[in-house]
């Protein structure tokens, strides 16, 4: 009975886990797979394709800004 209990509570914790994983993946940050259907969408609407070099400011952009508000968040504990 508890073997079975054990394996029903693994699985739920692995499809809670892959199901977090998979939305985390969607947004639309620049390196997760959402940041590129994003660009693939402005490329769609605008007619032409996003530069590389604006890309790669993107990226930076959106790196450093998520690393100082860590940052800030965790002085204010």
């Amino acid at each position: 009975n508890s073997w079975s209990k054990g394996i029903k509570d693994a699985l739920y914790w692995l499809g809670f886990v892959s199901l977090n994983l998979a939305i985390l993946n969607l947004l639309p940050i620049p390196v997760f797979d959402g940041g590129h259907i994003l660009f693939s969408v402005v490329e769609i609407v605008t007619g032409r394709p996003i530069r590389a070099k604006t890309r790669i400011i993107v990226s930076f952009w959106t790196g450093y800004t998520n690393t100082t508000r860590q940052k800030e968040s965790k002085n204010n504990f």
